[in-house]
Formats: C-alpha cells, sequence, structure tokens
C-alpha cells in the first residue's frame, strides 16, 4: 500500500464503489480500512457478494451475512456441474491425490480419468458428466507416453509445462491458470506435482505455515471460481501423504493410491479415500487393463453410487412424465452390474432426500410411479453427503 495523502486514499477508496471504506478511516480504523481498499482493488471480484440476499445496512455492505434461507437461494443460483466424476471430482472442490513418485501410477490414473470425463463416459463403472481440464505437468515430452495408454489425442485436456512456468511465482500460476480455464471453458484444473509448482523447498512440506500459504491459491479457484482443483503430492516411504498434517486440512476428498499388500500383478494398485462424504471413506483394488482402469471385486460405496447415478438418468422429469416403478428398477437392473438389493436401497435414499417423487395411480393394481421434481437438479451434486450436513464438523 503506498498513498502520499488522505487525497489519494479518498480517489483510492472511491474507485472501490464502496463509500464506506474512506469514512472508517476518519473514524480511527485506518489499518483495517487502508487493508481492505487495497485488496478490493488487487481482487474487485473476490469482496463481490450477490446483491439480492443482502440488507440495506451499512454492516452488511462490509460484512456479509446470510440466514439459511438465503443460503439455499445462493446454492440454487450456482451453476457447478456436481460431481465430474463421482469420488474424486467434485466443482467447487478440491482433492488430494498422493502416491508414489514414479512407481505408483498418479499422472496414469489422472490421465485416464480426464480422458472419461472429457468423453463423459463412465469411469470404473460410474457415471461421468462431461468436461474439459487443464494440467499443469511437470513432466516433459514423457507426459504423452501416459496420454497415449489413456486415449487422449485432440481433445479439450490441456497441458502447460513446469519448464514454461518454473520462474513464475506460484500465486500468479495459479491466477493465470483460472484465467485460463475460464477462456478455454474448462472446468477442471490438475496439478501435477503440488511440491514442484508451489515451489516447496527442503523441509518446506513439513512446515504448516507453508502449506497453509500455498493452498491459498487452491482454495480461492475452487471457491471463489467454482473450479474442480485435483493437487498430486507424492507419499512417503509408509504410504501415508508426505509432509504436515496442514495438507489434509483445505481438501474435501483425500485419496492415496499404493501397491498392494499380497501377491498381485504389476498392473493392480489399492486406493484408500477419505474425506467430507461418506462414500469417499473407503478402499478397493483397481487393476489397468487394456480397456483402461477396472475395480476388482464389490465395493458397497461404489455400487450405491453407481446405482444412484443410473437410477437418476432414467427416471423423468415432471409428474407428467412418470415412469413406473417397476420398469425403473428393470431398466436400472439391466445396466448396472449391482444386487436388486442395491437398487432399492439407492432408491429409497433418493425418495428420503425428495430428489424422486413417487405416487400411487388410480387403476388395477395401483401401480406406482416415479419422477424426479422440475425444480430439482438432476446430476450428482446431491448424491454424496457431506459429513457437515449433518452434526459432523468442519
Amino acid at each position: 500500500m503506498s498513498w502520499k495523502d488522505l487525497s489519494e486514499l479518498h480517489l483510492a477508496s472511491l474507485a472501490t464503489e464502496d463509500d464506506t471504506l474512506f469514512d472508517q478511516v476518519m473514524q480511527g480504523k485506518i489499518a483495517a480500512a487502508c487493508w481492505r481498499i487495497d485488496q478490493r482493488q488487487k481482487n474487485p471480484d473476490l469482496f463481490k457478494s450477490d446483491p439480492s440476499l443482502q440488507s440495506d445496512s451499512d454492516l452488511n455492505k462490509s460484512f456479509p451475512v446470510y440466514k439459511v434461507r438465503g443460503i439455499k437461494e445462493m446454492n440454487d443460483k450456482r451453476t457447478d456441474e456436481g460431481w465430474f466424476c463421482p469420488l474424486f471430482m467434485r466443482a467447487g472442490e478440491i482433492t488430494l491425490f498422493g502416491g508414489e513418485a514414479k512407481r505408483s501410477g498418479k499422472t496414469t490414473f489422472y490421465s485416464h480419468m480426464l480422458k472419461r470425463v472429457h468423453d463423459g463416459a463412465p469411469f470404473m463403472g460410474m457415471p461421468t458428466i462431461r468436461s474439459g481440464s487443464l494440467v499443469l505437468t511437470e513432466q516433459g515430452s514423457n507426459i504423452l507416453e501416459s496420454v497415449r495408454k489413456a486415449g487422449i489425442q485432440d481433445d479439450d485436456i490441456y497441458f502447460a509445462f513446469y519448464r514454461d512456468l518454473a520462474k513464475e511465482d506460484w500465486s500468479k500460476v495459479m491466477l493465470d491458470a483460472v484465467a485460463k480455464c475460464e477462456s478455454l471453458g474448462v472446468k477442471i484444473l490438475v496439478v501435477d506435482t503440488f511440491t514442484a509448482f508451489a515451489k516447496l523447498r527442503g523441509s518446506d512440506e513439513n512446515l504448516s505455515g507453508e502449506i497453509i500459504e500455498r493452498m491459498e491459491p487452491v482454495l480461492e479457484a475452487a471457491r471463489v471460481h467454482d473450479i474442480h482443483v485435483s493437487i498430486l503430492h507424492h507419499t512417503g516411504k509408509d504410504g501415508e501423504i508426505r509432509g504436515s498434517s496442514a495438507f489434509s486440512k483445505d481438501p474435501d476428498v483425500i485419496w492415496v493410491l499404493k501397491r498392494p499388500t499380497g501377491d498381485h500383478g504389476p498392473n493392480v494398485r489399492a486406493l484408500e479415500g477419505s474425506g467430507r462424504y461418506d462414500e469417499v471413506n473407503t478402499s478397493f483394488n483397481i487393476a489397468l487393463e487394456n480397456t483402461g482402469f477396472v475395480r476388482l471385486g464389490s465395493n458397497s460405496q461404489i455400487e450405491r453410487a453407481a446405482a444412484t447415478n443410473r437410477l437418476i438418468e432414467v427416471i423423468p422429469v415432471g409428474e407428467e412424465n412418470a415412469k413406473r416403478r417397476t420398469a425403473v428398477l428393470e431398466a436400472v437392473g439391466s445396466s448396472v452390474t449391482v444386487s436388486d438389493s442395491t437398487i432399492q436401497r439407492a432408491l429409497e435414499d433418493l425418495l428420503d432426500k425428495h430428489l424422486v417423487h413417487q405416487a400411487k395411480l388410480r387403476e388395477k393394481g395401483s401401480p406406482v410411479v416415479l419422477w424426479r421434481p422440475v425444480s430439482g437438479k438432476s446430476n450428482v451434486y446431491h448424491l454424496f453427503k457431506s459429513d457437515t450436513d449433518g452434526m459432523g464438523g468442519a
């Protein structure tokens, strides 16, 4: 901040379109007001809030507050796409994905997932929502091996190389990356690896203050710009996320990819998840086959996710388009490899959340019909319950 006198400060405050800031200076609140003027000039969009949800009080102009109804209205206005890939990538949220350097296959796994999301094709049996992506990669031309295996060609999957960005400040790299995502129309940003681009040197990754500072531009990209951000990071010899426990503070979902215990083929890996959603707190083995990654064995969370997403696809929107329950269950059962009981539980869950409605018809046999409400969102945004939805903490 560098203003020679109050006149320059007054002009700067007027440029922020908040006429209360200069008054705060005159009332003796110099430090706070100067900081806000400076920040508003640097990041004008960061301090904006939906005017339709605000009161006319002077207090709320500088410190926006919301009642529950306002939060619901704000959420209804969001344009995010929900889970681009269930369990792994959700709009406006952060995934920390760890694995052993050069041995686990982090980049290969993400290349396959991004390709499936780009095509809107199922990934390990789970429906995806189509989106392009931008990948910040520390690799050079050797990235071509991973993208070749994933089938990525002339797709809307873009790569930015560390060698071209090495001299840039980390905050500027993220700011430019977000701008590039918005200009390209892609909604997924992958940082591979966080250590390289965030310039974590020596013992930096063990210092909570360093990690918290490096995560600030990641948080802004996700929370403010509604972009999904995946940060890829290394694990230690113990197979756990390497470095400070602060790494687990901000991500909504954390996955660790490792070699499984026991006698397994070289193409088999174990995935262990944790996070804000019940379904993410699980583990299972996967294998890289010629057709891509496949899940080995059964897993109730993934099976429930697959059944739920298929139900959403089959059940029509609007009561006038309602479909018989028996026809819905038959259609879902013939298209997903899960048990009938899993499909039934998934349907009951949707009914409990009021994402699907049902009614009995006044005709022979009293058949039950199903439909989705017109005002409800039809994607997997609602399907995973966060531990903060109930009594759990943040």
